[in-house]
This record gives C-alpha cells, structure tokens and sequence, in this order.
C-alpha cells in the first residue's frame, strides 16, 4: 500500500468537511434574511445543539441581543462557552 495514501483520503475528508460547513454557514444566514430573527433563531440553536462551528456563537449573540429570542444574557454566557 502506497504510505502516502491514507494522508491524501485524511485530507480529502477534511476538505468535504470544510465545504458542507461552509455552505451550512451561507444557509443559515439565508435563512435569517429570508425568515426573520425569530425562525432563524430556532435553526441556529439546532445547528449548535448538533455541533455545528458556528453556529453556538450566532445564538449566543442573539440571546445576547434579544435579537429572535428574549435577551437572556445567562443563556449567551452558556452558548459562547460552547
């Protein structure tokens, strides 16, 4: 086997990773253009709650601007700490 083949199929892995991220992050600030604060924030949450890289950071900031959500300034400290 060919040693430099497990390190070009790692990288390839992690560059679809980065594209599916990446166009996640493009719907997600679709979706608030397009639905409002309050329905973008519900699919912000739910991409934080299944770990997605961004996405704890955007509901933090709307629980921290009362942007969708109640301004609940214990709930942005949990999600930024995320």
């Amino acid at each position: 086997m060919n040693p430099v083949r497990p390190l070009l199929d790692s990288n390839m892995m992690i560059a679809q990773s980065a594209r599916r991220l990446s166009a996640a992050s493009i719907l997600l600030t679709i979706l608030m253009l397009a639905w409002g604060a309050a329905r973008a924030a519900q699919w912000f949450r739910a991409a934080a709650e299944q770990n997605h890289s961004r996405a704890p950071q955007a509901i933090a900031t709307y629980y921290e601007e009362g942007k969708g959500v109640p301004r609940d300034l214990v709930r942005a400290a949990e999600w930024f700490r995320t």
